[in-house]
């Protein structure tokens, strides 16, 4: 059971704004369990049973799991529509209002935006794509810097993205990458705007 009924109801009277960084639903096949606990460590038993966890909260609280942005940071995003009525806002959209973004594109000839993992994930409401389809809007090319590309990497080229490098492409080997992300990320840009 769940008894919010202590909650100070200063909660309901104020407007909540949550930005999130994907668009994933709290369960399911692209649910906050299944897309996020594997790269925590879970097994897929754990990914089951916390699946079936945060149905059970869904139930209790009456309120659809379905909605975008309820799976981010492993369902926040849902609790606090569920529990304060907050209003779920696309981050990257928030982050590049805030800095101008648009107005600063227009200016530029080439964006270089970045990400650890370049993969399907990226097409969840990550801040590369959000990038990417703003650039576009605004008829400029955009090439990601990212650790590494993982599985669908090649699905953010499909969405917009003109091209990827990675810190793997030119590091020894991963722990190369991680220790000396900065020297490898130096070489790597250099290397891209001369190819520009």
């Amino acid at each position: 059971t769940i008894d919010a009924g202590e909650m100070d109801e200063r909660v309901f009277n104020t407007e909540i704004a949550v930005a999130c960084d994907v668009t994933n639903p709290l369960i399911g096949p692209s649910g906050a369990a299944v897309m996020y606990a594997p790269q925590k460590g879970a097994t897929e038993a754990q990914v089951e049973w916390l699946d079936r966890g945060l149905t059970h909260l869904a139930e209790l609280m009456e309120v659809d799991p379905y909605g975008e942005g309820y799976g981010s940071t492993g369902g926040l995003g849902y609790g606090m529509v569920a529990f304060c009525g907050a209003k779920l806002i696309r981050g990257i959209d928030w982050v590049l209002d805030v800095v101008g973004y648009d107005e600063r594109v227009k200016q530029a000839d080439l964006v270089i935006t970045g990400e650890g993992s370049l993969d399907h994930q990226s097409l969840e409401g990550k801040a590369v794509m959000g990038a990417v389809q703003r650039a576009k809007a605004c008829g400029v090319p955009v090439i990601a810097l990212a650790g590494r590309a993982g599985q669908g990497a090649e699905r953010c080229l499909e969405a917009g993205l003109d091209g990827y490098d990675t810190l793997m492409d030119i590091a020894e080997n991963e722990a190369d990458a991680m220790v000396n992300a900065g020297r490898l990320l130096t070489t790597l840009t250099a290397r891209v705007l001369e190819e520009v």
